[in-house]
């Protein structure tokens, strides 16, 4: 899979941003079923495609919906995004 493919675009990144997910498995301190909210993009760096000149690409940063003092947020590349969450 391409580097590109794996993360998204900035655009495409934006268009993100507010949309509210559930997870479908666990992760660390984050138990399956919790909901939460995509705050914004992150850079990933750059992708260069063979004659092309390198495109920077993103990673969406999602806020979980937990019950603790401080916020936890995690990052996650469009692979991750598509086979772990889904939208509500």
């Amino acid at each position: 899979m391409k580097l590109e493919e794996k993360h998204f675009s900035n655009a495409e990144a934006q268009g993100y941003v507010g949309k509210r997910i559930r997870t479908r498995v666990e992760f660390s301190g984050v138990p399956r079923g919790t909901t939460g909210v995509v705050i914004r993009a992150d850079s990933a760096g750059k992708s260069k495609t063979f004659g092309k000149e390198a495109t920077e690409v993103f990673d969406l940063a999602i806020q979980w919906d937990l019950e603790r003092q401080d916020a936890l947020v995690d990052w996650f590349t469009r692979e991750e995004y598509q086979k772990f969450f889904e939208e509500l």
